[in-house]
């Protein structure tokens, strides 16, 4: 703000002269702050802004290719020769540290094994076995309950066969496969009629079944 010195013989008379004189000054220092802003505006301070590191240079007209993710089944055909080349390279080398790995893995599995028994730790080793052995146990007596019932429908299944077929059923199977060839007979070897004893006299009721045991055998397969 100017300074706006008063004489000492200065009256109130000169006071709107001194009003005008600070308003005059206010208005051209408004002109010249005005101009002094469009001004640096246009110049700037003469410094280039530094480069946004976070954005990486781009060539003009160029956009960035998009970021390349595959796997072991992805086809890469589609990429060029020498990437196609360093895949089945990082493949390759991925299968030789798996193996290898795979190989550590077993040879220290081993070397544990033959560690306990050289220090005479038969305990651990017979805690293995027998929870080895248990399991084998508790196995064999689950199929030994499945075969058991297994055998039993069967038998209740041959009871619905007329007495003079039963010959007819191969009894030497294994239950399962037993089984099986009742589900594809037994059908038929219900429905059969017992050949009818009238005396000699061979009518409807004393045909021979068509069903021979061999006939019957063939239909299990």
């Amino acid at each position: 703000m100017p300074t706006v010195t008063l004489s000492p013989d200065a009256t109130l008379k000169d006071l709107p002269a001194i009003r005008r004189v600070r308003t005059a000054s206010r208005s051209n220092a408004g002109i010249s702050l005005l101009k002094r802003r469009a001004w640096f505006a246009e110049q700037g301070d003469g410094q280039t802004p530094p480069p946004n590191p976070a954005t990486p240079p781009n060539p003009a007209g160029q956009t960035p290719p998009p970021p390349v993710s595959y796997t072991d089944d992805t086809d890469i055909s589609q990429f060029p020769e020498a990437l196609q080349n360093y895949i089945r390279g990082v493949r390759e080398e991925s299968k030789k540290r798996r193996l290898a790995l795979e190989k550590v893995d077993a040879d220290k599995a081993e070397a544990e094994r033959k560690r306990l028994m050289e220090q005479g730790e038969w305990q651990k080793l017979a805690e293995q076995h027998k929870a080895e052995a248990d399991s084998l146990r508790s196995e064999k007596a689950r199929a030994d309950a499945l075969e058991g019932q297994i055998k039993a429908m069967n038998e209740a299944r041959i009871k619905q066969i007329p007495e003079a077929m039963r010959s007819t059923v191969p009894t030497d199977y294994a239950p399962d496969k037993l089984s099986a060839w009742l589900d594809t007979n037994l059908p038929l070897l219900a429905k059969t009629q017992a050949p009818g004893l009238d005396g000699g006299k061979r009518g409807e009721s004393g045909k021979t079944p068509p069903n021979s045991k061999d006939t019957l055998k063939k239909a299990a397969y």
